[in-house]
Order: structure tokens, then sequence, then C-alpha cells
């Protein structure tokens, strides 16, 4: 017996020290689902390291992992979770990995009017606030200009004032919006990974690889880490506890049985955006979660709610950007001044109020159905059908209308939030719901509508994040001259 546990311990040795040691960097105080140290457990998790336990499937490397230092001498092998600050001495590898950004203004502000500022002075607060320092020198741009914020309260007091023209907000914390302001666009900032220049072994095996972890391994390790990373962070708080015997189930208020992409009943399974969500809270609180039909029967969350309404408690998970359908032989619409003296065709329950409040002359319809707006706008001369641009542009291609009503080229955006009667529910969950990537949402989403759509990589959000950060860019640049 002495024999074999010898023979195992060798074993084990040997494969210990025959794994080459690998030295991770990691940015202080970013701390998510995505990388954390697990105390209880003494290491480390999320889904930078599910992602590096599949890159290492032979055991070569052992990663050890350690908070970002700035000492050429001692340079890591491997830089994680990197959103600038590109160092000259590592090569960099675009990860699906994203942190998400809010761009904020003034009600009655759209990004046009901010075309139209010869000086733009844009205010910054969030993690990641070196490398925004970083992009400020970078561009040389004035004092005047760009502020640095250390607190959400002082850049909306800031924003209000009108001490700056645009709030840019990495990783919006706040449980509910702050008044008199309005999200323009969110975007999704995409991290890398850095190799040092010289482990050309390394940069070979990520940039070969990474892309094998597909969109099934990414969603299946979000799942895995965020479940794992909020029952981590809430055990034995007092709130997390009174809301687990609180409740002997949740019931999630939905608006129909097919109601595309947030919610499609098929037999005794859930499907959709909100299902999707439902499932992460159930195994979090590990109370399980049932959906209701109707307002008129008890609930704790509504699953779709499109009306912001201040008085409350919500989170926003999903941006929807909303666009018109018109004939091909009406007038193109390119702004809202378009919109004036038009019949204006929505379904019911999508709140645009805000949009559409800048309008004078306007006649609204409102409808159950895409097909009962259809019908209207077939009949209704000098008419519109606004509604979401992927359910819309999905409709007109499904249904083969595309040759006869045509898209209009401006897009807005409304939020779909969860509401919440309860507010201890509500910070528990604000937390989890604020996890979730635009990317990610917008995946799901389309996967619902569009099942068969071959989507590579939750790219569909990061493409546009990408172009709005280089046009807020730009904007910062040219306020300089």
């Amino acid at each position: 017996m002495k024999k074999i546990f010898m023979f195992l311990y060798l074993l084990i040795t040997i494969n210990i020290l025959g794994m080459e040691e690998i030295k991770v960097s990691y940015p202080k105080g970013r701390v998510d689902f995505s990388f954390y140290q697990n105390l209880e457990e003494d290491k480390y998790k999320g889904k930078y390291v599910d992602l590096f336990d599949f890159l290492n499937k032979d055991k070569k490397y052992k990663f050890k992992y350690q908070i970002e230092k700035k000492d050429e001498k001692n340079l890591a092998d491997i830089q994680i979770r990197k959103l600038g600050n590109f160092d000259s001495n590592y090569s960099y590898i675009e990860t699906a990995y994203t942190q998400r950004i809010y761009v904020i203004a003034k009600k009655g502000v759209d990004l046009k009017n901010i075309d139209e500022k010869e000086n733009l002075r844009v205010g910054y607060f969030g993690k990641g606030i070196e490398e925004i320092e970083r992009l400020k020198n970078y561009y040389d741009t004035p004092e005047s200009d760009v502020t640095i914020f250390r607190n959400e309260e002082d850049i909306y007091y800031a924003l209000i004032t009108g001490n700056i023209d645009i709030a840019v907000i990495a990783n919006l914390k706040k449980s509910s919006n702050f008044p008199d302001v309005e999200i323009l666009t969110t975007m999704n900032v995409k991290e890398y990974i850095g190799i040092r220049k010289d482990r050309e072994d390394l940069y070979q095996l990520f940039s070969k690889n990474i892309e094998k972890f597909d969109n099934k391994k990414l969603l299946e390790s979000n799942k895995k880490n965020r479940i794992e990373y909020f029952k981590y962070l809430y055990k034995d708080t007092p709130t997390y506890n009174d809301i687990k015997i609180r409740y002997k189930d949740l019931k999630v208020l939905i608006p129909d049985k097919e109601f595309l992409p947030y919610y499609k009943s098929r037999g005794t399974k859930s499907e959709g955006v909100v299902p999707y969500i439902g499932e992460e809270i159930e195994e979090i609180l590990r109370v399980p979660v049932r959906y209701v039909l109707s307002k008129d029967e008890a609930w704790d969350i509504n699953g779709v709610d499109f009306t912001k309404d201040k008085s409350t408690l919500s989170r926003g998970y999903l941006r929807n950007k909303i666009v018109g359908i018109n004939k091909l032989t009406d007038a193109t619409i390119l702004t809202y001044k378009d919109l004036e003296g038009m019949t204006i065709i929505k379904l019911k329950d999508t709140n645009l109020n805000n949009l559409l409040s800048r309008l004078n002359n306007k006649k609204i319809i409102e409808v159950s159905s895409f097909d009962e707006g259809m019908n209207y706008l077939k009949s209704t001369k000098n008419s519109v059908f606004i509604g979401t641009q992927l359910y819309l542009n999905y409709y007109l291609r499904s249904e083969n209308l595309d040759k006869k009503y045509k898209i209009s080229q401006s897009k807005f955006e409304i939020s779909t939030e969860m509401t919440f009667k309860d507010r201890e529910l509500m910070k528990i969950l604000n937390e989890v719901l604020l996890s979730y990537s635009a990317d990610e949402i917008e995946y799901v989403a389309n996967t619902m509508v569009v099942p068969k759509l071959n989507l590579k990589r939750f790219v569909v959000e990061g493409i546009l994040a990408g172009v709005i950060l280089v046009y807020i860019v730009l904007l910062i640049k040219r306020g300089k001259k």
C-alpha cells in the first residue's frame, strides 16, 4: 500500500513540477464574475479562468495570478482585462468579454445636438479610469474639455448644472436612474489579453484557439460563473437570507405566451430573454421562478416593462433600437421632423412618449400585434409603423414584405426594464441584472427571433459599440481644435 501511495505522490509531483509557471496580471479593483478570488476556497475563479483552462487542455502551463504592477524589470507573461493603457512590451488579442459604457446627457439632448457642439465638454467616471486618463493624454485634450469624476453624484451634478455636455460612465451601478437625465446610448468596450512579446508560444496558443471557445461555451461559462459569483458574494448577508426565507417562489409577469424575444412557452418549457435571466435568478436565490400572464394575478417582478415610470423600482437589461416602417413610395424618414403630421402606428405597452413628445402634430394608433399594425399601415395614408428594429426587420423579411415597405434610416432607442415591488429584492437582483452585457442579451434575443441566424461570438453590439466609441473619441479630439 505504501508503494502505491509513493507512486501516486511521485506522479503528481512530476506533473506539477513539469508545468511551466506563467504569471498572469489583472487590474486592481476590477472584481466581478469575469475574474475574482474566492477566499473561502483560496482559488481564482471566473470566465477568464474557464478560458485559460480550455486553452491549457494539455496542462502544459500553471497560471499564477497577481495584481498588475508597474515594474519593467518583472513583467507578467500575460495581462488580462485590458481596456486601454496598452504596453509596447505586449501583443494584444481581443476577447469576447466586455465592459459596458453609458453615454448620458440631460433630457432633450441627442447625439445630433452633441455633434453640433464646437467645444465638447465630457465627464468620465468608472472603472478603467486609468485607461481614460491615458486616452485623454494621448489626444492632448485640454483639462477644460475632459473632466475625470470620482463618484456618480458629482458627475450627475456637473451634467445638470451645465458644467459638462455628456457623461461617459463605465459600469453604472446606481439602483435607479437620476432624474432629468437620460441614456443616449450604451456601448460595450472589448477587453483584451496582452501576451508579452518574447512569449511567441503563448501568443500562438491564444490567437489560434481563442475563437474555439465558441458561443455555446461562452454562454455556459457566463451562466456558471455568474451563479457561483453572486452566491459567494451574497452568502451570509441578511437581505439575501431574508429573501430566501420569505419567498416560496418568485412570480414573474410577462405580457403573453409568445412575446418574442422576451418569452415563448413551449409546453412545460419557457424560452427567451426573461427565462434566460430567470433561470439564473432561480439558482442564485434558490427560489423557484414561475411566470404569470395577467397583471391581475399576484406578481413580484414585471419581466418586460417599457414604461420607464420613475415611481417604480426598475433596472434596464435590454436597449432596443426603434425604427419606422412605411411604404416604398412614401418619403424616407431621416429625422424626427419627418414624422410631423404622420399617423404613427405603435404596439401597445411600448412606451415611446419621450421620443414622440418632440412632435407637435401627430396622430397615434395603438395596436396589439404586428399583423394589426401592418393592416393599418396598408389602409392609412401618410402613416408609419414604429417598433423595435429586431422585430420589424424580421417581420418584413419573413412575410416577404420588404419589396413593398422600407425601414427608416433613423434609429432611436428605448430601454426594457424589470420592475420590482420589493425594494430588498431589487437591491439583490440589481447587481445581477447589471452583470449581463448587451452582447449576451442581444445574442439570446436574436436567436429567439431568428433561431437559424449564425451569430459569431456576440459581435452584433460590439461592432456598433466600437463605432460609437470612435465617434466620441473623434468628438473629444475635435474639441481641442
